[in-house]
């Protein structure tokens, strides 16, 4: 019981701090372990207790993130429409709850699936999940918690370093530079190399491709459809692999994939309510057949390819992936504000929610809890946050005009000013196409050379430099507790500072 009410507190204040911040502030940190933190500090107990609470809040901290960085969208798009919609607080009550529980459901069940395929894989570490276990288990080792203590004295004495500096105008890094080096070190040394080649691919590559042979497009147009086909290339690169393998059996195809290996009746139990629950939801706000096939198929590829990047590099990029399935569907068709805003609403809950859930699964797989108890407590986070997020945003738009100073929603005004001006250039998409055929012959993943064609090079730089330091596997173990010092108490700071 003790259990429950924690998760609860936890979800309730995961949704209301994360929904402000993401509505004031372009910036969405991961609050897993700033909980993890919490947790610790509210009873002393294992791992096994401390966790559960953790995944609670850290499912409703992401589909916060997800509203916070979507929703204010329709403001911006149809003013009228919006305050129509918000005047009525049981519609709009309802419609933002159902969504979160339809499509975070989704987002469950769709991690639930492809547990085995992805914990089970060498390639995926998932270092926010190790840097949570880190957290929750350091009481049982002295010599540990002094690195971890030792971490976060050197993050607080960055921070106040970067503070004063700032204070006197003095030239200063960015306050993110030990938060990205420490989880560039947790992932490992294997994300430099595929780093390195997506940032030459943003500074040398592209530039000379867009001026010399797509100067009629924008630039952000043609690094939009060159990375549309990075991943598509990926996506049928993989499936053709497949295919061939298994001798091209449809059936066997669908059998032995390893994503769907070891689905037993109760898993298809769940994904047939979550596929329910979707098209109802989708149904009832007005999206047509054909609309809803293309939603679910692109989202089930969206969501893959944000946990490929998240397993291996620990950043989601969740607007990144929303701006691909929902640009193709401006095309196509009827260019309701509102249907728009929560297409990329969608794809953000459902892949930040799996993202999520696969963390806390490696929390558990480090720490021997059982998946399916995950799960529950992952459950009640999402019924705490239909509530708390809805009631939050309300609350949010009442007493402040978004747009203003308070509410400023930078990420949404962006977002509506690609929708309004979207350009979807084929040939780029082509040609990402060819590069991602490329980097496959040689044996590199397009989804992680992706990550450093789309991240800014202020935060993919550091990112390369902590998991270049982690290229001595000795001292990579030996000093992982104080990168995860570092990393937690950069993150406590970030919180701080943007509260």
């Amino acid at each position: 019981m003790k259990n429950i009410i924690i998760a609860i507190i936890m979800a309730a204040l995961s949704s209301f701090i994360m929904v402000y911040l993401t509505i004031v502030t372009p910036l969405g940190p991961w609050i897993g372990p700033v909980l993890a933190l919490c947790v610790v500090s509210l009873y002393k107990c294992g791992s096994s207790h401390c966790a559960l609470p953790v995944a609670s809040g850290s499912i409703a901290g992401i589909i916060a993130t997800a509203y916070g960085f979507s929703f204010p969208t329709f403001f911006f798009l149809d003013q009228t429409h919006f305050k129509i919609f918000m005047h009525n607080p049981y519609t709009a009550f309802f419609l933002m709850g159902a969504a979160i529980l339809s499509l975070g459901f989704f987002g469950l069940v769709w991690a639930w699936v492809c547990a085995n395929y992805f914990l089970h894989s060498a390639e995926y570490n998932f270092p926010i999940g190790q840097v949570i276990h880190t957290l929750l288990t350091t009481q049982e080792w002295v010599v540990k918690r002094m690195y971890l203590l030792m971490g976060a004295c050197v993050a607080i004495s960055y921070h106040v370093t970067h503070y004063v500096l700032g204070i006197f105008g003095v030239l200063r890094f960015s306050a993110c530079l030990p938060l990205l080096m420490s989880l560039g070190f947790v992932a490992g040394a294997a994300i430099a190399i595929p780093l390195v080649v997506g940032m030459v691919l943003q500074c040398l590559v592209i530039p000379v491709m867009h001026s010399s042979m797509f100067s009629y497009v924008s630039r952000h147009d043609f690094i939009f459809g060159f990375a549309s086909g990075l991943v598509l290339s990926t996506f049928v690169a993989g499936l053709a692999e497949k295919f061939w393998t298994l001798k091209g059996s449809p059936f066997i195809f669908f059998k032995r994939t390893a994503m769907v290996q070891c689905v037993t009746y109760k898993d298809l139990l769940w994904i047939v309510g979550a596929l329910v629950g979707v098209i109802s939801f989708f149904s009832y706000v007005g999206y047509p057949w054909y609309l809803q096939c293309y939603l679910i198929g692109s989202i089930v590829v969206a969501t893959y390819s944000v946990v490929a990047i998240a397993g291996k590099v620990g950043m989601a990029l969740l607007g990144r992936f929303a701006t691909f399935v929902m640009a193709p569907a401006l095309f196509f068709f009827k260019r309701d504000p509102f249907l728009i805003m929560l297409i990329a609403l969608s794809v953000e809950i459902v892949s930040g929610v799996a993202v999520d859930a696969l963390f806390s699964y490696k929390v558990g797989q480090l720490s021997g809890i059982k998946r399916n108890k995950i799960f529950y407590y992952q459950l009640l986070g999402l019924c705490v946050a239909a509530v708390a997020i809805t009631g939050a945003v309300w609350f949010l738009i009442q007493r402040a005009e978004l747009g203003s100073e308070l509410l400023f929603a930078q990420r949404a005004q962006a977002r509506a000013l690609l929708i309004k001006a979207v350009a979807f250039d084929v040939q780029a998409v082509l040609c990402g196409v060819v590069v991602g055929y490329c980097l496959k012959r040689f044996k590199m993943h397009s989804l992680f050379v992706l990550s450093g064609v789309l991240m800014p090079l202020s935060l993919s730089i550091p990112l390369v430099m902590g998991s270049i330091i982690a290229f001595n596997e000795h001292q990579k173990k030996k000093y992982e507790m104080f990168a995860c010092g570092i990393y937690a108490m950069s993150t406590v700071y970030i919180f701080l500072s943007l509260l």
